[in-house]
């Protein structure tokens, strides 16, 4: 994949810390800074299925910790199920290791595939980033654009046509971040075969057409079960939901009717005794 091994080196150190960076309020309990004259962002906790994900990118990568080698013998579906429910007032409740393996299931399939990365450009001729803005936390708008595209091919491909900001380009958040890898990283000059690769290959638009519409057919099918089945699921689960909620209020009211005929009791007796 590259010319030597301090490059291999170099470009696993990089895969993870753009990991990081564009996933930092799951791997952290830190949130998005807030932006002005909007709420803010709601308080974050990490997620384990997320750092069970990175230990298995940083052990394919090559690097050997005790961390790294106890967080991949967890099942990252099985912690995200966890994660989506808790906090949850479902949580009280005893939920059979069965349900469990269900939820884990659905979203293992619904997580099979690869995805795309958006074209996000790092210089924008639409206003200019603020000093403010360009260290530390992340503001909430620009994360929204980092966390979904801040990858080293497209991005390494854009900062290697701008050796230089020129007096008619801003530049965005996401060169920020990779300014900043650049730096810390002393000059990201890595020949890396695949971003070459990858800038300059060609696909023919009638084979793309004809092969998008292949894989819509064959999921198509799939996708609409899948669907039906996570309705289904969040259907159950908000029912289990509403019965303990109900339960809740049950006792709730039979306390208050319980406390009432208490209190009847001692005022009668009290009626009794002063007579």
């Amino acid at each position: 994949m590259t010319e030597n091994p301090h490059d291999e080196k170099q470009l696993a150190y990089l895969q993870l810390w753009t990991f990081c960076l564009r996933r930092f309020t799951d791997v952290t309990n830190f949130t998005p800074r807030k932006e002005l004259g909007h709420p803010k962002p709601p308080l974050s906790r990490s997620n384990q299925a997320v750092i069970c994900k990175l230990a298995r990118m940083a052990f394919d990568l090559g690097f050997r910790i005790e961390f790294i080698e106890e967080a991949i013998t967890e099942d990252p579906m099985d912690l995200l199920a966890c994660h989506l429910v808790e906090g949850s007032e479902i949580l009280r409740l005893k939920i059979p290791e069965n349900e469990w393996r269900n939820i884990a299931a659905i979203l293992r399939k619904s997580g099979a595939g690869t995805g795309s990365v958006p074209d996000a450009p790092i210089f924008t001729d639409q206003g200019r980033l603020g000093s403010e803005r360009r260290c530390g936390r992340p503001f909430e708008r620009d994360y929204e654009a980092e966390k979904t595209s801040l990858y080293l091919p497209p991005l390494m491909a854009q900062m290697r046509k701008h050796h230089a900001i020129s007096d008619g380009e801003n530049i965005t958040s996401l060169y920020v971040k990779l300014d900043f890898l650049k730096t810390f990283f002393d000059g990201l000059d890595i020949n890396v075969k695949f971003l070459d690769q990858t800038e300059n290959m060609q696909v023919d638009s009638g084979d793309l057409t004809e092969l998008q519409n292949d894989l819509e057919a064959r999921f198509a099918t799939s996708l609409r079960e899948e669907q039906s089945k996570c309705l289904a699921l969040t259907q159950k689960i908000q029912d289990m939901e509403q019965a303990h909620h109900n339960k809740l209020q049950n006792e709730k009211l039979e306390k208050a009717a319980l406390n009432s005929d208490i209190e009847i009791l001692q005022q009668q007796s009290a009626a009794q005794a002063s007579t």
